[in-house]
């Protein structure tokens, strides 16, 4: 599997702004021939952005995917995210149907159960303020809501290591009562993340434990 996007060869964020709202992303299969793969695209801020498509099929070797990710209209503060960009070996249905969402989840379950993984790549994704003008009306207008209801990238993260400690059955792993109270506050102060944050919790234990069995071959 091949990405591609702009910045990649330097390790260079993607930067958007709002005058810049739209970056693409080119995925190829570049395994053998007769492998299909299917990729998913996820982002840590899902109601900045939009990524489409976000689950697809690459049927055979040399098929590829541009990958739009668009800045919502309505986003124009400085903000850090990352994507994940996942891609796994999958065996094709009798009658694959790659617009098909309900069997692409059924094929990506199914491939996930797996250990299929042939790419798992972080992209980080930077919006920057491109005036003073604007700056100043972002202070203005946002800025109270900011120091009590959006996390920063730090934060995100942190908390996602907290729920991928809450999801793991070893002893060792067990949250400490602060820890336990940190993920409460967390719940209640944003419901409308939680379920995102603990659904790539739970992807980033699969593909850690995906990992950690490659190293022991």
């Amino acid at each position: 599997m091949e990405l591609q996007y702009e910045g990649r060869s330097h390790g260079a964020p993607l930067e958007f702004s709002s005058e810049h709202r739209q970056h693409t992303l080119a995925l190829r299969n570049a395994s053998r021939p007769g492998t299909a793969i299917l990729f998913k695209v996820q982002c840590t801020a899902p109601r900045r952005f939009r990524v489409r498509p976000a689950l697809s099929l690459l049927a055979t070797s040399g098929d590829a995917a541009d990958i739009q990710v668009n800045l919502s209209s309505q986003e124009c503060t400085p903000f850090s995210c990352k994507l994940l960009v996942v891609g796994r070996l999958t065996d094709l249905p009798s009658t694959p149907a790659p617009s098909n969402l309900e069997q692409l989840k059924s094929m990506w379950a199914a491939a996930e159960a797996r250990d299929t993984l042939v790419i798992s790549e972080m992209i980080n994704i930077r919006i920057q303020v491109v005036s003073d003008v604007t700056v100043d009306h972002d202070k203005a207008m946002t800025l109270p809501k900011l120091t009590t209801a959006r996390l920063t990238t730090t934060q995100v993260a942190e908390l996602v290591l907290l729920l991928m400690k809450s999801q793991s059955c070893r002893q060792g792993n067990a949250l400490t009562d602060s820890e336990h109270e940190r993920l409460l506050a967390a719940q209640a102060s944003h419901p409308s993340d939680w379920s995102y944050w603990e659904e790539y919790a739970a992807r980033m234990r699969r593909l850690l434990r995906e990992r950690n069995k490659r190293k022991t071959r």
